[in-house]
């Protein structure tokens, strides 16, 4: 499953000191090869931050388990930061190169832009589909009134002129607005 996460990922037993499942970005940012980081012990490549003691007392600090903490990992040519996942029932779950605020940001633009997506869907429906059609009904009669009245030559063909010109705008503006979207 971790293969799957893009980020160097790495699942370890705080209670054994070991790492126990990873992914290739994980192996390749540590540059271990796989017997090599089977035995290597979780301490040793990962430091919870605020965590001066040995990260595999448990049972301390019911505040310190299932919490998101920043990480940093022990390797001297990277440094890589990242966030981990220590559990109250021993598992610790690290992913690398990122930080909570990035994965927040990113989850905060996809929602904005689905939400703007969806909401742009939502009024081109309403212009279209409810809007559209009443005053295009509403234009053809108040054209049919206008040649009626233009027919017997009253005083009102002027106004339904005008009204008629406002409603063929109206839709033209509907029709350019919803091109745009």
């Amino acid at each position: 499953m971790l293969q799957h996460i893009p980020l160097p990922t790495v699942l370890g037993s705080l209670q054994n000191d070991a790492l126990l499942v990873w992914n290739s970005a994980f192996q390749k940012r540590v540059g271990l090869s796989k017997d090599e980081l089977a035995r290597t012990p979780l301490t040793s490549l990962l430091i919870l931050e605020g965590d001066e003691e040995d990260l595999t007392v448990q049972g301390q600090d019911a505040e310190r388990d299932n919490q998101l903490v920043p990480c940093v990992l022990k390797n001297p040519p990277t440094n890589a930061r990242g966030q981990a996942i220590r559990c109250d029932d021993g598992m610790l779950l690290a992913m690398l190169d990122t930080s909570l605020g990035d994965l927040v940001l990113k989850g905060f633009d996809h929602g904005r832009r689905m939400g703007c997506d969806e909401e742009r869907n939502r009024t081109r429906h309403f212009f279209h589909d409810v809007l559209s059609s009443k005053i295009l009904v509403a234009s053809f009669l108040a054209h049919e009134i206008y040649q009626k009245l233009a027919a017997s030559r009253a005083e009102e063909t002027e106004d339904m002129a005008r009204l008629t010109k406002l409603l063929q705008e109206a839709i033209d503006a509907i029709v350019q607005g919803a091109g745009e979207y």
